[in-house]
């Protein structure tokens, strides 16, 4: 029989800003919180976000074996 997945929920707070530095359109920057531990992680694109948030998930399921 197989087991059930377990419900994961990782909870964020981004902050984001834009960055007129001669650039048309604005480049977005920011920074993400992670809620549970107050970690902050930065970006320079929406992108840079992505990759912040996928990373945070990634290392996650790597250290509770993937449940």
């Amino acid at each position: 029989m197989s087991r059930p997945l377990a419900r994961r929920t990782a909870t964020f707070i981004v902050r984001l800003w834009a960055g007129y530095l001669e650039q048309t359109p604005p480049a977005w920057r920011g920074e993400v919180q992670v809620a549970a531990t107050r970690e902050m992680l930065h970006f320079q694109s929406l992108e840079e976000l992505a990759g912040c948030l996928q990373r945070y998930v990634s290392e996650k399921d790597c250290e509770s074996g993937g449940n």
